[in-house]
């Protein structure tokens, strides 16, 4: 299997697998020109089962101190929504007079 290095005819991007149909002239040349790479096989993997424990298998049970109760009785706490709320010219950010610019010659040179 071969994959594709760039961008190929606008149907194969990099990385692409080439399908095994494709044509041996056009691999060929693919190859000679550098857009296809040859895919390295996967390695191989052992075959791995977990041994199963009983105490993986068994539920996990949290102790009751650690469990936090909810109480649905509580009154949730009153929020003044208007606390935040300025009036008017309180809330207005002073303003400092800018200083006057400085007028250059034409030619834009200070003296």
């Amino acid at each position: 299997m071969y994959i594709a290095t760039t961008y190929i005819g606008g149907v194969y991007t990099p990385g692409d697998p080439i399908p095994d149909d494709f044509s041996a002239e056009k691999l060929a040349w693919l190859i000679q020109a550098g857009a296809v790479r040859k895919a390295a096989s996967a390695p191989s993997m052992p075959d791995f089962e977990p041994e199963a424990t009983e105490e993986a298998d068994a539920p996990q049970e949290v102790p009751e101190a650690e469990v936090n109760e909810i109480d649905e009785e509580e009154e949730a706490p009153e929020i003044d929504v208007m606390a935040g709320i300025v009036k008017g010219d309180e809330a207005a950010p002073v303003k400092k007079p800018r200083p006057a610019a400085k007028k250059t010659p034409k030619g834009g040179k200070t003296k």
